[in-house]
């Protein structure tokens, strides 16, 4: 599977998005449709197949996922080899082509992004344990 095929696919089944496509809270996307089964399936620890995050959402919970039309757009895109704007746009397969650029560089922009960003919350998380420990410490000494 090459990188591109790879940030199309559900983050819960290994097929290409289908809409709507919804974001989870780890930043990955999925089809609703699979979301939705997997929640009703009452799996004990329903996961992100591909960050391994636990998915803590509520049926009903849902439908308030932000949508991710930008990933919907480059899929039409790139697996039908059409774009959504052409019959609307003079020049469309110049401004479809730019459009396509654009996103492709976005998605990499937002998949570093989100790469930091949970490196982050690791650390924020090593920090809170480190302090934690050395409140312990602290509170063990002063007992003495």
């Amino acid at each position: 599977m090459d990188s591109t095929e790879r940030d199309i696919s559900c983050a819960i089944c290994p097929d290409t998005l289908k809409p709507p496509i919804r974001i989870l809270p780890c930043l990955h996307s999925v089809c609703e449709s699979c979301v939705k089964e997997l929640l009703q399936s009452n799996t004990n620890d329903p996961k992100c197949q591909k960050c391994d995050g636990n998915i803590t959402l509520e049926v009903e919970e849902i439908e308030n996922l932000p949508l991710n039309r930008l990933l919907q757009i480059y899929i039409e895109m790139y697996i039908n080899k059409t774009c959504p704007l052409s019959d609307q746009i003079n020049n469309s397969s110049q401004f479809c082509e730019t459009l396509l650029r654009h996103i492709r560089r976005i998605s990499a922009i937002l998949h570093t992004l989100r790469t930091r960003i949970l490196e982050e919350v690791e650390e924020s998380k090593r920090a809170a344990e480190e302090v934690e420990k050395l409140k312990d410490e602290i509170e063990a000494s002063l007992k003495i």
